[in-house]
C-alpha cells in the first residue's frame, strides 16, 4: 500500500474521493503525525505550562504548610481528648500515696484530694512488717 494515497490530488479533493471510493467507513483513533513547526509549539507548550506548574505547585506548598501548622495543634487536641475519652478522666503527674492494709492483705494508692486511684492485693515483699507500719495507727497519738 502506498504511504499517501492520491498525494498528487489536492487535500480537500482527496477526502472526498477516498469517501467515494472506499470500501467501508468506521470511526477509530489515528494519530496525525507533527510538523517541524508543529513539534516547536508543542514543545514551547509543554515548557510554558511545566513553568506554571512549578509555580502554583511552590504556592501550594507554602499554603499547605501554613493549613499544616494550624491543623497540627488541633489534631493534637483532638488525640488528647480521645485518649482522655477514652480513659473516663485525665492524667496527672503528681504525688500518690501507697496505703497498705496487712489486716486485709490490700494495697491502696490514693491521689492529693483522698480518691482511692488503685487498689491491689500486697506483694511478696509487701506483706512483711516494717517497725513503722506497726506503730502506725492514723492519728498524731
Amino acid at each position: 500500500m502506498k504511504e499517501i494515497m492520491l498525494s498528487d490530488m489536492p487535500v480537500e479533493q482527496r477526502c472526498q474521493v477516498l469517501k467515494d471510493s472506499c470500501d467501508s467507513i468506521s470511526e477509530g483513533r489515528y494519530l496525525v503525525k507533527f510538523t517541524q513547526e508543529d513539534k516547536n509549539d508543542e514543545r514551547q507548550r509543554l515548557k510554558d505550562v511545566s513553568m506554571e506548574i512549578a509555580a502554583i505547585e511552590d504556592e501550594f506548598s507554602v499554603v499547605k504548610s501554613e493549613y499544616k501548622a494550624k491543623l497540627k495543634p488541633l489534631i493534637e487536641e483532638r488525640a488528647s481528648t480521645l485518649e482522655n475519652l477514652k480513659a473516663g478522666g485525665i492524667y496527672q503527674t503528681g504525688e500518690i500515696y501507697k496505703f497498705i492494709d496487712s489486716e486485709n492483705a490490700e494495697v491502696g494508692f490514693y491521689d492529693p484530694s483522698g480518691h482511692l486511684i488503685e487498689e491491689r492485693g500486697l506483694t511478696k515483699e509487701e506483706r512483711q512488717r516494717t517497725m513503722f507500719q506497726s506503730l502506725r495507727t492514723g492519728t498524731n497519738n
